[in-house]
């Protein structure tokens, strides 16, 4: 069932292992812990946006705050491997910025 944690706390963290593209498609990404970050940036389909460089850390904006991209969010369900249609990055990015859009 999908819930709230379902996309603000994806599986996107890794402790032992990922899933492959078997089961997350060439363009999402699946973790084997739920991450405590919470907001989503939906503003870009670099999914290299939510690390530093050398993918060791998740970079914060400017008030400290970390968001997690969309192939954590969208793609590792919508990437054309399960039952879910499947969406681009750029097009799981607009949907997911209107997601709250009518103020749920």
């Amino acid at each position: 069932q999908v819930g709230c944690v379902s996309c603000h706390m994806p599986l996107a963290t890794s402790n032992g292992s990922i899933a492959g593209s078997e089961v997350a498609g060439d363009a999402g990404r699946i973790g084997d812990t739920r991450t405590h970050i919470f907001r989503i940036n939906a503003s870009t389909d670099d999914f290299t946006a939510m690390f530093n460089e050398d993918l060791t850390q998740v970079i914060t904006d400017g008030q400290g705050r970390a968001a997690i991209t969309v192939d954590f969010v969208c793609m590792r369900c919508h990437n054309g491997t399960g039952n879910a249609f499947a969406l681009t990055p750029r097009s799981a990015g607009l949907i997911a910025s209107g997601m709250h859009a009518s103020g749920e």
